[in-house]
Formats: C-alpha cells, structure tokens, sequence
C-alpha cells in the first residue's frame, strides 16, 4: 500500500526496455496528500484572477507525474470550476475534440507508441486550452490606469504592471517593443515621488529600471 505522503506518479516506467526500446508503463493512483495539496494551494490561485501561477502548477504536475486522461480530469475538477471548465476546453469543433481532447473516457493503451502520443498530444491540447482560458478579452485601460499602493514597492507595482499586460493586451511582456509601452505605463502610474525621480532618467530603459529597483524599497529610485 502506498505511503500517504508519498509522491504518487500515475505513469511511470518500470523494468528495462523490450527489443523495440520500449519501456512498460505502470499505473499508479494519485495520493490523497497531493490531492489534497494541490487543492490548498489552489484556494490562494484562482484561475480568473491569477492564471499564470495555476497553469504553472499544471504545468509542472503534467511533467512530473505523467497523468492519464482519468487523471487529468481529477485535475480539472479538483482544482477548477465547472465554469472555468467550461473555458478551457479548448475547442468547439466535434471532430477536433474527438480526435486531440476526448471528452469522454478513450480506449488508449499507455504501454503502445500510439497511445503514448495520443496522451501526449492530449495533455499539450490541455495546456494549450488552459492558456486560451487565461486570455481576457483586450482592455488597455485594465493595463494603464492601475496605480501604485501606498506601501507597494516599485518592484511589486512593476510585476503587476506586466501582468496586467500579460493578461489584458495582445502584446507578449518579453518582447522589446512591448517592454517600452511597460516602462511608460509604469513611469506614469507610479507614485508621484517614484514617478518625478524616474522622469529625471534619461534614456530610461529595462536595465536602469530593474538597477533602480534592486533593492525593493519604495523611494529606492
């Protein structure tokens, strides 16, 4: 019987490979602890406020512990509502579904290289579908007029500058040209005397910003 606290892996290889370098895979159940976990961490993620963080844990679980698509839907129902359910399956079309993202119970054997692949491709299906989910529609003004707190650091402010263009504007944070459109929301957001100290940069870019704010404190500037 498997120990409460330890890590469940619902595929895993066991035994060397046969002639074909295939390994035989085993089934084993998700604990009731990561579970349980999983479902703790995620009363302080929620998805319609925080996606990033909860599609990270996703993320991460998907690799370290292989899940079927049973579990998968464990998953989604321990650590999502029936709505945001709903928005992440990833396709209207019937035969997409059917052929990438079943919604119903498949017949895939895990131990043949097609059912591999097919768990594969479902499980990258659900990620894809998991950030569509975590795309709201485009509001600029979601991204520009959000202010400095009182006792927000410069650093803290900066992140919830990114990520209000991450999640309300088309534009990718990491790519240079949107990096210029978050300095200037940020210079003209922040508190007055963070914003009069930063107009007197010149040439203000990424790596001055990040210099200003190295230490987190909120006149650090």
């Amino acid at each position: 019987m498997q120990a409460a606290n330890s890590t469940a892996l619902p595929l895993r290889t066991m035994g060397p490979p046969n002639e074909t370098g295939e390994q035989l895979m085993l089934y084993w159940l998700f604990s009731t602890s990561d579970l349980y976990n999983w479902k703790t961490q995620n009363a302080k993620l929620k998805f319609s406020d925080n996606p990033r963080d909860l599609i990270g844990l996703l993320d991460t679980v998907l690799f370290t512990h292989q899940p079927t698509w049973d579990d998968c839907q464990q998953l989604l129902q321990v650590l999502f509502t029936t709505e945001e359910r709903e928005r992440i399956q990833p396709s209207q079309n019937p035969d997409l579904i059917n052929a990438a993202f079943p919604l119903s119970c498949p017949t895939w054997d895990y131990n043949s290289a097609e059912g591999k692949e097919k768990l594969r491709v479902y499980r990258q299906t659900l990620m894809a579908g998991l950030k569509a989910a975590a795309r709201k529609p485009t509001n600029l003004a979601k991204a520009y007029d959000m202010r400095q707190g009182k006792d927000e650091s410069p650093a803290a402010f900066l992140e919830r500058v990114i990520e209000a263009f991450r999640q309300y504007t088309p534009m990718n944070p990491g790519a240079p040209e949107t990096k210029a459109a978050i300095i200037m929301a940020f210079v003209n957001q922040a508190a007055p005397d963070i914003k009069k100290k930063l107009q007197r940069v010149e040439r203000l870019g990424e790596k001055s910003l990040l210099a200003g704010l190295s230490d987190g404190g909120r006149t650090s500037l």
